[in-house]
């Protein structure tokens, strides 16, 4: 027999620290999704002026043909793997959702803002996490059907 008390598992000290655990998942998912997209944004990016700034270079010195045109080939390529998987969309969408889930984070730990005056910061916390998240999917589904090529359903 345990001498321990049961603790509801929705009892209201729990309450704050699922909040602040929601918070700070999504925070970490997005950050860690933004770093992610940034780094091949930039890699594609770099690559692409690399190979840019040899095709003159290489035409001068009389390089191959199928040389200077395979490095056109890789520009266009690079450039198509960066629209198909849009990874400055999504750095920029990801960065910006994951600053204001630091942002709510950080009025709602020093009760500023609207939380200096809520009857309950926990539950507008959530409902306001709940809210940007909300939002991001929603735009998150908009940007996937505004990409869909016609015909696809």
């Amino acid at each position: 027999m345990s001498t321990q008390p049961e603790v509801a598992p929705d009892a209201p000290v729990s309450r704050p620290a699922k909040v602040l655990s929601r918070l700070t998942d999504q925070q970490n998912y997005f950050d860690r999704h933004s770093q992610h997209n940034r780094r091949w944004y930039l890699s594609i990016k770099v690559t692409q002026i690399g190979l840019a700034a040899l095709v003159p270079v290489l035409s001068g010195a009389g390089s191959p043909a199928a040389l200077v045109g395979s490095l056109g080939a890789g520009i266009v390529a690079l450039e198509g793997i960066q629209q198909l998987f849009q990874f400055h969309r999504n750095w920029v969408q990801y960065r910006a959702t994951a600053g204001l889930l630091g942002h709510e984070q950080t009025l709602y730990s020093v009760r500023a803002g609207k939380y200096a005056t809520a009857a309950d910061p926990d539950g507008l916390l959530a409902e306001r996490v709940e809210r940007l998240l909300h939002f991001e999917s929603s735009q998150w589904m908009a940007h996937q059907k505004q990409d869909e090529p016609e015909g696809d359903g």
